[in-house]
């Protein structure tokens, strides 16, 4: 997988985030065609560097996300249970940039391994 690479346009699938969207932090429209190494990345070991709490995932989720956001993650729960392979998150070092609802689907349904792509890269 290490030879594997994407693109924010592929990701995105050629549509423009919105205006509000984290990701304008860390990139500019230039950057959308530019190649990432698609890496692996453990959801359970993101969504714990998310909450700095002794509760478990399924506590935290349940007192934290709204109704909105709980039907969007079941909905990612069950292509999961389907056999969905998601596209790749997208991080910057640390930072969950986008795909947090994918992230707390992969990690409710106790996934280790998840398709990333790391913004840092481009830095390099």
């Amino acid at each position: 997988m290490s030879n594997d690479k994407t693109t924010l346009n592929k990701i995105y699938d050629g549509e423009i985030p919105d205006d509000n969207e984290i990701i304008w932090d860390f990139v500019g429209l230039d950057d959308f065609d530019k190649p990432l190494s698609i890496i692996e990345i453990n959801p359970i070991e993101i969504w714990n560097s998310l909450y700095d709490d002794e509760l478990t995932i399924k506590e935290i989720y349940n007192e934290n996300a709204t109704k909105a956001q709980k039907r969007l993650v079941s909905g990612f729960r069950k292509m999961l249970k389907k056999g969905k392979i998601f596209d790749p998150i997208v991080i910057s070092g640390d930072t969950l940039v986008d795909g947090f609802h994918r992230i707390a689907a992969l990690a409710l349904e106790g996934v280790e391994s998840a398709l990333a792509v790391n913004l840092e890269e481009l830095d390099e």
